[in-house]
């Protein structure tokens, strides 16, 4: 009886080395893989570290949670992307965010690095000129023209750069240019703010039936605010005047 009682826990003592040696060569496999992969894995993730603070960023900005979306987005900067063109949109997004500031000096770098790159931000390029106006760097406003009409895919895109050239020639007072140009935007995208510019140059030059057009052009592409009041009210001296012309 002695015997039996002494030789009972063999084979629960042999389970327990059986299951302890399996879990030590189960560690082992992991430790192996973590060697062969881990540090892959840990770089896809380190990669990827930009991405997370930009979305981030996004949403406190559509939040309204300004600081902190500045905060991200310039983390963001600092850190690894996993893809060039989303390090371009986190370019885009502090340099609008900081455009919607109005820290226009601080906002220039970042559009211009969105806009310059390999994966350009189409969307930054008005903003980019937009502050080099407010900033009064007309000087430099043609150059970036020239860059958006190179890498321009859409229409929109074409009708803007187009629209901004006549907008630099109006600044430097050659009114055959600027009509020229904003011609050109409206055969691209009819009506929108080239339609109402055109519209007070043909008016200046004394040619009311194609600043009616324009007018009628402008105001229905449904442009609103002020300047929509103010084009409705030059169509309605225009009218006047043409049904009482001068004696």
């Amino acid at each position: 009886m002695k015997e039996e009682r002494d030789s009972a826990p063999v084979p629960i003592l042999r389970s327990v080395a059986a299951l302890t040696a399996a879990a030590l060569v189960a560690l082992v496999i992991v430790l192996i893989t973590y060697v062969r992969e881990g540090g892959a894995v840990l770089a896809r993730l380190d990669r990827s570290v930009g991405e997370v603070l930009m979305e981030e960023g996004r949403r406190f900005h559509e939040g309204g949670a300004r600081a902190n979306a500045m905060e991200r987005y310039t983390q963001a900067l600092a850190s690894s992307f996993a893809g060039a063109q989303n390090r371009a949109t986190t370019e885009k997004l502090l340099g609008q965010l900081l455009y919607e500031m109005g820290d226009f000096a601080a906002a220039l770098p970042h559009l211009e690095a969105a806009t310059e790159g390999v994966y350009p931000q189409f969307n930054a390029f008005e903003l980019r000129v937009e502050a080099l106006i407010a900033l009064d760097r007309w000087d430099a406003v043609p150059a970036a023209i020239d860059t958006w009409r190179r890498v321009a895919e859409g229409d929109r895109d074409r009708a803007l750069a187009a629209h901004y050239a006549g907008r630099v020639a109006l600044h430097q007072g050659d009114t055959a240019a600027a009509i020229a140009a904003f011609e050109g935007a409206t055969s691209i995208v009819p009506g929108g703010r080239s339609a109402s510019e055109l519209a007070a140059l043909y008016y200046a030059a004394g040619d009311r039936p194609r600043a009616l057009a324009q007018i009628d052009a402008y105001l229905g592409s449904g442009a609103p605010g002020k300047r929509a009041a103010w084009m409705r009210n030059l169509r309605a001296r225009i009218e006047r005047e043409m049904q009482s012309p001068p004696r």
